[in-house]
């Protein structure tokens, strides 16, 4: 039961995190102070994964997306910070989280449907945190193998999740 209302409260942070992206780059202007934009995700998260966390719905796979979101997009940033990786370690570590997120059977439609966003929300919560924590960003490869993971993570996790859910057996 208590693993549930975390999986229930992660996906709520993840929630929070996306909405908290659309309103920042749709409502803030450029020269906004980052602390700022961390307070409104923080306190987004917080709020929606209270929310969630007192809901009856089931959701396994869209937390492990959007973790695995944060994940892998983190591990990509450090290695082309440090060693420069090619197009197939991308791929590799995509398909290695799209392994952790598929293995568990999703909890419903819902699930699928937040799966996809969820992961790219993890992207972007890495980006805010970065900031945040003054991570410099002085190398423009960086961000774009950030974006080029979340969007294809985000395609994945979508489409993987949806044919786990139409091909898993019908209970009897």
């Amino acid at each position: 039961m208590k693993v549930e209302k975390l999986f229930k409260a992660v996906t709520g942070a993840g929630v929070g995190s996306l909405v908290a992206f659309l309103l920042a780059i749709t409502t803030l202007s450029e020269d906004i102070d980052v602390y700022l934009v961390m307070g409104m995700y923080t306190a987004s998260m917080l709020i929606f994964a209270l929310i969630f966390s007192k809901k009856e719905w089931q959701f396994k796979t869209s937390s492990l997306s959007y973790v695995s979101g944060m994940v892998i997009v983190a591990i990509a940033q450090m290695l082309s910070i440090y060693t420069g990786i090619g197009g197939g370690v991308v791929f590799f570590l995509v398909a290695l989280s799209l392994f952790f997120i598929l293995y568990s059977k999703p909890g419903g439609v819902f699930d699928v449907v937040l799966a996809g966003p969820l992961y790219f929300s993890g992207a972007m919560t890495v980006f805010v945190l970065e900031s945040a924590l003054g991570i410099p960003a002085e190398q423009g490869e960086v961000w774009i193998v950030a974006i080029f993971v979340g969007f294809l993570g985000m395609m994945g996790a979508l489409t993987g999740a949806a044919a786990r859910l139409l091909l898993a057996k019908p209970k009897p």
